[in-house]
This record gives structure tokens, C-alpha cells and sequence, in this order.
């Protein structure tokens, strides 16, 4: 859906703009090991699977991006109370920003960055990018596509992150019953499937 609406090949009309013109770009302070196993919140890194913290930095609608090594350019959507790695971005919209611009955001960077980035990361064994990377990266910007398009992309990505949630519920029900499935604690000869 993304290439048939606004992908760069299409040449959609519009004013190149760069993200920095509707985001605030900022990165954690911490080191990966300040987690903490059974935090209340989301921390961030540069890893595929978030860690967990007691402590956030931010709460609400972000773009999260992996600043460097294996996963550098990972782009994931989270809405809620986070804490960042000092190499993992958050972007999120300025004030005067419509609040719901982060999600058609989400899409250009999680799509395209990833291949601008790769091609002049700055490591050679590890890639990494910097802040300006992400604050200049460019998109074609057209008013009317963003407003006629923008409910789809909102309602794909919070179906996403309640899957997300969903699955993370799931799993910690998984996690606790399965020891006492294992012990015998839990007896279940006695369900009929």
C-alpha cells in the first residue's frame, strides 16, 4: 500500500522536506545494561526485542530507530512510556504538528530510510548512524495524499502495536503456566479438546 501511495519511484508531486520539519529527534542517556528484568516500561536499544526499565524518558507516540550495529535502521512505531539506549532515536512530533502525521512518519522512515542509510552508514565492520541522518532525511511531502491516506496508515499501525501487546500478554501467560504444567502443579488430563 506504502508503494502504491507514496513511494519516491511513483513522483508523487511535492515539497521535499526533511523529518526534522515535524519531529523532535532525540537518544537515550543510558547504557544497555542499566535494564532491568521485570521493569515497568519499554527500553529501547539497538536489539530487535525491547528490554525492560524502571525509568522513561518520554510517553506517548514515537519512531524508534536503531542507531547502530547489526540492527542499525530498525524503525519500530511504540506508543506509551520508554526509556532509549544512547544510541537508539526516538522522533517524535513537534507541538504544531497534527498528532496523527506520526503515523504516514512511521511508514516513510521505517520503508526508505533503511536504504539510505545503508548505503553511506559510517562504520565499515559496524554501521552506525547519527542524529542528522535521521533529522535530514528527505521525503516528498504532499498535504492532500498525508490527509487522504493518513487514517489507513493509522489504523495499520495501531493494529500492529495492539497485536504487539497482545502477543506479549500471551507470552507471560505461556511463561507462567508452562513450570507448573511441567511440575504437575497444574493438572489438565481432565480438559476435553
Amino acid at each position: 500500500m506504502y508503494q502504491a501511495f507514496f513511494s519516491p519511484k511513483l513522483g508523487i508531486q511535492g515539497e521535499i522536506v526533511t523529518l526534522d520539519k515535524y519531529c523532535v529527534i532525540f537518544t537515550g542517556k543510558k547504557n544497555a545494561n542499566a535494564s532491568i528484568d521485570g521493569g515497568k516500561y519499554k527500553f529501547f536499544t539497538c536489539s530487535p526485542e525491547a528490554l525492560q526499565i524502571d525509568s522513561f524518558i518520554y510517553d506517548g507516540n514515537a519512531i524508534i530507530v536503531s542507531g547502530n550495529g547489526a540492527y542499525t535502521g530498525r524503525t519500530r512505531f511504540y506508543s506509551g512510556k520508554f526509556d532509549l539506549y544512547q544510541r537508539t532515536y526516538a522522533c517524535t512530533l513537534l507541538d504544531t504538528v497534527e498528532p496523527d502525521y506520526i503515523f504516514p512518519l512511521y511508514w516513510f522512515v521505517k520503508l526508505e530510510l533503511s536504504k539510505k542509510i545503508m548505503g553511506g552508514t559510517r562504520g565499515s565492520a559496524i554501521p552506525y548512524i547519527v542524529m542528522n541522518d535521521l533529522a535530514k532525511f528527505e521525503f516528498v511531502y504532499n498535504a492532500e495524499v498525508f490527509q487522504k491516506y493518513m487514517p489507513v496508515f493509522k489504523s495499520l499501525t495501531e493494529a500492529i502495536q495492539a497485536n504487539e501487546f497482545e502477543i506479549e500478554k500471551l507470552s507471560q501467560v505461556r511463561d507462567s503456566l508452562l513450570p507448573m504444567l511441567v511440575s504437575g502443579e497444574l493438572d489438565v488430563s481432565d480438559i476435553d479438546i
